[in-house]
């Protein structure tokens, strides 16, 4: 039961913490090979990677996206290698905000000191992709604040 109650005073407070500010937004465009930026996360500096080299990288661990808690890294896919070939240009953008999402909220629980919550991609995955739900029924209802 406490650990349901920490679980739901978490992702509150996630809804609340703008964890999506990030100032390089870009993709991949022609000339690009490289994109990075950082973050804080609960008072700790977090570098977002993605280049082609990372993409390779990941690949062959079958992941598009990491979370280094001791370098404080999160590397991620490049937008455009993200999904099949002939996925469309959203479609692999969407995914990569995705992806994003989800390794933010592995490094949010890691800095809260939920290190089990961290490393459960089961935790991780449900409050990554309920988020963005919870945050526009909020904005709608007027309770984001």
């Amino acid at each position: 039961m406490e650990e349901t109650r920490q679980i739901i005073q978490l992702f509150i407070v996630l809804l609340f913490i703008n964890i999506y500010n990030y100032s390089n937004k870009s993709f991949k465009m022609k000339g690009v090979t490289k994109m990075e930026t950082t973050i804080d996360i609960l008072g700790t500096v977090y570098r977002i990677e993605s280049s082609e080299e990372i993409s390779t990288d990941l690949a062959t661990k079958s992941l598009d996206g990491e979370t280094n808690f001791i370098d404080k890294v999160i590397k991620i896919k490049y937008p455009l290698d993200m999904l099949p070939g002939d996925d469309c240009t959203n479609h692999k953008h969407t995914y990569y905000n995705q992806v994003l999402r989800h390794e933010l909220v592995h490094a949010f629980f890691y800095e809260a000191g939920l290190t089990d919550y961290a490393y459960n991609e089961t935790i991780v995955e449900f409050i990554a992709s309920q988020f963005p739900k919870l945050s526009s029924l909020f904005k709608n209802e007027e309770v984001e604040k």
